[in-house]
């Protein structure tokens, strides 16, 4: 017999979510568009964080908040099966009483 906590799953799956939302804004998009708002300035400080950033747009952020995306799908879907089949065989049981 498999049980399971749904709504603990859920729960789980909806902070999981949310973390990695809160991450998103500092992917490449973010790293792309601050390097351009230090166009202008002159100074050592400003070169150097040029290059900082320019280093952090290699990252692999965007490419780690894709399998988040594709993680947090397949164990919804994976979930949401789970909660069909619990319904489609509780349906059945009934129809035998």
């Amino acid at each position: 017999m498999i049980k399971l906590q749904i709504e603990q799953i859920n729960e789980e799956l909806a902070r999981f979510n949310a973390t990695a939302n809160t991450f998103r804004p500092y992917s490449e998009g973010f790293i792309k568009n601050t390097r351009y708002k230090l166009e202008g300035f002159n100074s050592d400080f400003i070169d150097q964080m040029k290059k900082l950033l320019e280093n952090m747009a290699d990252t692999s952020a965007p490419r780690l908040l894709k399998k988040a995306d594709m993680l947090y799908k397949a164990t919804k879907n994976a979930v949401e099966a789970f909660e069909e089949a619990d319904k489609a065989l509780a349906k059945k049981i009934d129809e035998k009483r």
